[in-house]
């Protein structure tokens, strides 16, 4: 981590994506029954692995770093998941875009591009704590909760209108992993059921930003 401070980079660091684990999370996300899976597996098992696959399940990648997106690829297509860059996607456009404590501002061509909505799960109770670090920053103003906040995606960042909010306490003991955590866990209950039946938007108050 100290290297790469060193090295002018500024942002925090998370722990490396391990394949087995990630995917199965996400499958658990998206309500995919479990399956054993090793990545030193046979390639009989592999195979077999990659035919309990969702059928027609293509994963939407935003970052095109080539280094970046190799290691997507290695980590998704073995257990049979398509991988598509945003930038080819052509007229295949996606129902929904849904990013969570993602570092970059979207274009407006890419938030364009699903057929529904681009949405956000935003780590606080929007307008306050907008950026990139809401979740220090409510820390460190002391709240007693926070919450996530679920917007649709505007070219301004963290300003666009808000689907819904959900809130949780903070205790004296939680630190800024500690929450992250939490408000994963909560943003996975909460998301789907969102996306499957997504309520009007409603403004945000730009006086509490």
């Amino acid at each position: 981590r100290e290297k790469v401070l060193e090295a002018g980079f500024d942002g925090y660091m998370t722990k490396p994506i391990v394949p087995e684990t990630f995917v199965a999370q996400i499958e658990t996300f998206l309500g995919i029954p479990a399956r054993a899976a090793s990545s030193d597996a046979p390639p009989a098992a592999r195979q077999e692995r990659k035919e309990h696959a969702p059928k027609n399940c293509t994963i939407l990648v935003l970052d095109d770093v080539a280094v970046n997106l190799e290691v997507i690829r290695q980590t998704l297509e073995p257990f049979g998941y398509a991988v598509q860059i945003a930038a080819a996607l052509g007229g295949s456009a996606p129902d929904f875009l849904l990013v969570m404590a993602y570092g970059k501002i979207l274009s407006r061509e890419l938030l364009a591009v699903p057929k529904i909505a681009a949405v956000n799960v935003h780590a606080s109770l929007l307008p306050r704590y907008r950026g990139a670090s809401p979740i220090q920053s409510a820390l460190l103003a002391g709240e007693t909760k926070t919450s996530i906040s679920v917007m649709r995606m505007e070219e301004k960042m963290d300003a666009g209108p808000v689907y819904r909010t959900f809130s949780i306490q903070v205790s004296p003991a939680d630190n800024a992993m500690t929450m992250s955590n939490k408000l994963a866990y909560l943003s996975a209950g909460k998301v789907p059921d969102i996306l499957a039946d997504l309520p009007a938007p409603k403004p945000q108050n730009e006086k509490g930003a």
